[in-house]
């Protein structure tokens, strides 16, 4: 099935049911979003330069460390009884909730 183009530039593609209308609203609001987002990237971010201090800028760049040198990674803090703890505490915060009502 080739596609097929009528006057409000209906789209067909094979295998498809369903048409897609390509109306000149469509297209005109299209054009609106691109031009408004060209227009935003061109613009400067007022403040950004301000929000590092002086101080921060000046500052020299950390050490890049190897990765064996590199602190090691934190205990898991998941446990077996994890599971039975937090459905322990969500009823002692359920039935504290209903106390307070």
């Amino acid at each position: 099935m080739a596609c097929v183009a009528s006057p409000d530039w209906a789209i067909r593609k094979p295998g498809n049911k369903r048409a897609i209308r390509v109306t000149r609203q469509t297209k005109a609001s299209l054009l609106m979003i691109l031009c408004t987002g060209v227009l935003a990237s061109c613009g400067d971010v007022p403040g950004l330069d301000a929000a590092v201090s002086k101080e921060v800028e000046a500052a020299p760049y950390p050490e890049l460390l190897p990765a064996h040198a590199l602190p090691a990674a934190p205990e898991q803090r998941l446990t077996e009884s994890s599971e039975e703890e937090l459905a322990a505490r969500g009823a002692r915060l359920n039935r504290r909730a209903r106390e307070l009502q």
